[in-house]
């Protein structure tokens, strides 16, 4: 884990990075690049920018030593809690003023069994109701009438029955909230009048690098009044981003969102983009037709805008656009991030493809890609047959780990190999095994999961939705709350997508501004379903998302997320 760093700590250390003693890393066996530059907290593209020698980082070797960037963390740091407010629905058709009337109670992410509120939440505490409490008790305790506890728990009436074990949101009186706006009001005016040359800035022709921005202009354009199940989708999405908008706004940053329906057509693209308002967004969402991205990415590149590109869909437009941000990264990509992170974690294990028969497309490319990175290392590679227990004699090692590959990612195909494969090993312990898998295992039904957690399994993707998580459930209820429906049973779910992307780049804007690219590594945030990692090929190219994460069913019945 690593430790918070706070912004004050950031920015002295960028100030005197250029008089600090160089930081280097001396190279371990197994270690791999990508590994490298994720403890340290830094990207890849900036170590290799530190060592030309390195060319594309493909071939390290054990003992050499690595400059690393200045920004580095050389001691382990801790990512803090992402805060999360709701936003109330807004129209699609037309530009929006606001990103919420009233804030969503939905705390930070912490332990279920010791969950706090914070400010903007609405929650001063979360309270772990016991054996026979009951409302007028617990109001008394804390200075509160019933109503008031009721107001922040709409689920309960004044005469509802408490149950043990669940937990009750403790609002803040009316005397702290009094309090706590006078001391708002008090921050906003001292920001404005610290930020105020900055913003007098806004109107000039020439933009200038800011520190930090305590008012974003965001732009969506997207098909929100689309009909249909892809109109539902990105409705949910843009909710999502009006949830992360109203959850900076909790932060005293002023948040203004422009919504506009996209259309699907260039022509489409060409007329919406005649409208004043977009040229003065600090960073727009869209578009999701491929055919309309070459024409959004030019306009915000002669306007010097943000383009958070979130679809895959737009993938290969904008490339040689640096205002460009695509976040839905390259299924090629994926794989080669993916099988580097599986080879880097199990240095020195026995790596075994294992055959199903199967026809898959995504299993033989990503068995091709370990493969390809194995012989790489020198690494061998060895290969066994579904359901011939033979085979598996042959190829697995009692003396080490052993990582199981499967050449298909079925639903079908995985249930079969993972009922013979935990057979197989409940009669032979000897062998200690994880089994590797494909991004959809996570959606399988609960009966083939169990699987996983008895073969210590891990999953790559690039989201990953834990529905247990008591942080997911709530930030899903607040969802239901301000828009009274439930976010669609998709995976991703897109209402979670739009929340994570949304607050990365609003609450990166917010303290980063202008030097939100080179601090990157400085935004810790734990998020609800998709992480993001962003990286340039060259200096004027378009910045790729390069998150990967593994999924791991661990053994004692827990799930760790590994980024």
């Amino acid at each position: 884990m690593r430790r918070r760093l706070t912004l004050a700590t950031i920015g002295l250390c960028f100030a005197l990075g250029m008089a600090a003693q160089k930081k280097s890393h001396i190279v371990q066996p197994g270690e791999t690049l990508y590994g490298i530059a994720r403890k340290y907290g830094v990207t890849a593209t900036s170590i290799l920018a530190q060592n030309p020698k390195l060319a594309d980082g493909n071939h390290i070797e054990v003992g050499q030593v690595l400059v690393l960037p200045s920004n580095a963390n050389v001691t382990p740091t801790t990512e803090p809690a992402m805060p999360v407010t709701g936003a109330t629905q807004q129209g699609a058709a037309q530009p929006v003023a606001n990103a919420g009337s009233y804030s969503i109670p939905v705390v930070a992410r912490t332990e279920p069994q010791q969950p706090k509120g914070y400010l903007g939440s609405g929650c001063k505490e979360m309270y772990l109701i016991k054996k026979k409490d009951n409302l007028y008790r617990i109001a008394l305790e804390y200075g509160l009438t019933i109503e008031e506890i009721v107001a922040a728990n709409p689920e309960l009436t004044p005469d509802s029955k408490l149950k043990k074990g669940e937990f009750l949101c403790i609002p803040f009186s009316k005397a702290e909230l009094e309090a706590m706006k006078a001391a708002q009001v008090q921050q906003q005016q001292t920001v404005v009048a610290q930020q105020q040359p900055v913003n007098d800035l806004r109107q000039t022709t020439t933009k200038q690098k800011r520190s930090r921005m305590d008012h974003i202009n965001m732009g969506v354009v997207l098909p929100v009044k689309e009909g249909g199940e892809l109109g539902s989708k990105m409705l949910e999405f843009y909710r999502g981003l009006l949830m992360a908008a109203d959850s900076v706004k909790s932060q005293g940053v002023t948040v203004e969102v422009f919504a506009y329906h996209s259309g699907t057509n260039v022509d489409d693209m060409n007329f919406l983009l005649q409208k004043p308002a977009l040229k003065k967004m600090d960073i727009i969402f869209g578009p999701l037709h491929r055919e309309q991205a070459p024409t959004l990415s030019n306009f915000c590149k002669e306007n010097e805008i943000r383009l958070v590109m979130p679809f895959s869909t737009t993938n290969n437009a904008g490339s040689d656009n640096p205002y460009v941000y695509q976040a839905g990264a390259n299924s090629e990509a994926v794989r080669k991030s993916a099988a580097d992170m599986v080879t880097g974690r199990f240095a020195g294990a026995n790596f075994i493809i294992l055959q199903t028969g199967q026809a898959d497309d995504r299993g033989n490319q990503f068995t091709a890609e370990m493969k390809k990175q194995l012989k790489g290392r020198g690494v061998a590679v060895r290969t066994m047959t579904l359901g011939d227990e033979a085979s598996y004699e042959a190829a697995l090692n009692s003396f080490c780990d052993n990582i199981i590959i499967p050449d298909a990612s079925a639903l079908s195909c995985t249930q079969t190999l993972c009922k013979q494969l935990h057979n197989y090993t409940q009669n032979h312990p000897e062998f200690k095994v994880s089994l590797i898998g494909y991004p959809e295992w996570p959606t399988y039904n609960a009966s083939t999961i169990a699987h996983y957690y008895a073969l210590d399994t891990y999953a790559y993707s690039t989201f990953y939705r834990n529905a247990a998580d008591y942080q997911t459930q709530r930030v899903e209820q607040s969802y239901k709350k301000a828009f009274r429906t439930e976010m669609g049973h998709y995976y991703p779910r897109y209402g979670l997508f739009g929340l994570d992307l949304g607050y990365f780049f609003l609450h990166g804007l917010a303290v980063k501004g202008d030097y939100f690219d080179e601090q990157q590594s400085g935004l810790h945030y734990t998020p609800c379903q998709s992480a993001f990692n962003f990286e340039q090929s060259a200096p004027n190219a378009a910045h790729k998302n390069q998150q990967v994460m593994l999924v791991h069913y661990k053994t004692n019945q827990q799930v760790e997320v590994i980024k």
